[in-house]
This record gives structure tokens, sequence and C-alpha cells, in this order.
């Protein structure tokens, strides 16, 4: 699988970047050049080895995926890496300020990391209220660790706990309320995207490939 690139694109800032970003510690590996991390899309776990070719990020899958699944995959990896987006506009704004121009040189090709998807930044974006760091980090490890396997989970699957489950597993019932509220409010939206996109034929996911036994290698 392959990932086209809006140059300028400089994945070695992306790699440096993650190797410092806590709340996704202990998520992914990151070595010279490459990054391997673990996504769970449309139920099915999938470890991805990501480096750059070019204006092409080449992806490394550890499963074979059907075809509805490995696009829905490409996307949650563009998205991650933030291939798509346009810096030229930001760079000619840039280029004008003395103190902030050296900084867009030392980082040119630098497209920001996303969380892995929208639903799991919704959820650390609670976890991290009113608590320190560390504490919202072992909170979202447990999240991981019951419902993920190997990757923050969808919110489909989040979404089947109870709020008793949420409690136990992260030890804060304001928080558990919190998350719960979240994944219901998720869950929604995926399965009216996934009514709608059976009403056109083009858009028609194919089978779901469910392996809880599958292991990520990521972590």
């Amino acid at each position: 699988m392959e990932i086209s690139l809006r140059e300028p694109f400089d994945f070695s800032h992306t790699l440096k970047f993650l190797r410092a970003f806590s709340p996704m510690a202990g998520e992914q590996r990151v070595s010279a050049d490459a990054l391997v991390k673990s996504w769970v899309v449309r139920e099915t776990p999938v470890t991805v080895t990501m480096r750059q070719r070019g204006a092409r990020l080449a992806c490394a899958l550890d499963r074979e995926l059907d075809a509805a699944t490995e696009a829905a995959l490409a996307d949650r990896v563009a998205s991650f890496v933030s291939a798509g987006e346009d810096l030229a506009e930001f760079y000619a704004l840039a280029s004008r300020d003395a103190r902030f121009a050296p900084v867009t040189r030392r980082l040119r090709g630098f497209h920001h990391p996303k969380f892995g998807t929208p639903f799991e930044a919704a959820v650390w974006s609670v976890l991290n209220q009113r608590v320190g760091l560390a504490q919202a980090r072992k909170m979202k490890a447990a999240i991981v660790a019951k419902w993920g396997r190997c990757a923050f989970p969808e919110a489909t699957t989040l979404a089947r706990a109870t709020e008793k489950d949420l409690t136990r597993v992260i030890g804060n019932d304001r928080k558990a309320r919190a998350v719960f509220a979240v994944s219901q409010a998720f869950a929604v939206v995926a399965r009216d995207s996934a009514i709608s996109a059976q009403s056109s034929p083009e858009w028609a996911p194919g089978s779901k490939s469910r392996n809880a036994r599958h292991n990520c290698s990521a972590s």
C-alpha cells in the first residue's frame, strides 16, 4: 500500500516528533527511517510499517485486507501523517516573518502528525482534562489493553462497554462517564456512515475480516 505525499514532505521530522510525543508513547516503534504502528480498522487489527519513498509513503501491512478495509486504512494513515496538507501558503507567510522564517527553514517538510483517529483524539481530550499527563496516559493505556489489544479501539467497539466497565478499567467514574458519552456519539456517526455507504454500490463495504487472535507488533 502506498500513500501520496504532498511535497515538501520530510518523514524524518514526523519520526522525531513521535519519539517525544508522550500521549502516544509505547503505541508505535520508531527507528531511524521507519514507523511501525497498529490500527483497528473495521474491527480488523493491522500493523503498518511506514517508510518514505520520495513523494510516496510505502506501507507494508502485516496481513492481507479486503479492498474496502485497505482503503479505510489508507485514509487513516494519510490523515495520521497529514499526507495531503498543502503548506505553500503557510511557507509564503512565514517567509515574511524575520523570527519565524528560520524555524520553517529548519523544519521544512514537517507535516504535523495527528492521533490515529478523530475518536482517539476526542477520548484523549476528556482523559487529559484536570489530571496529570502521566495519569491520563495510564487511563488511555488501560483502554487500549482492554479493548484495543494493540491499538486504540474503534468507537463501535468501545461503545459496547458500559459505564461500569469503563470505571473499572480506568479507575475514574467522571472520566468513564465522559468516555462513554463520546463513544456513543462516535458510534452513532459510524453506524450512520455505514448505512449511507451500503446505499451506494461504489462505496459498499466488503466483508469484514475479524480475527481477535491476531497479534499486532507495533507495541
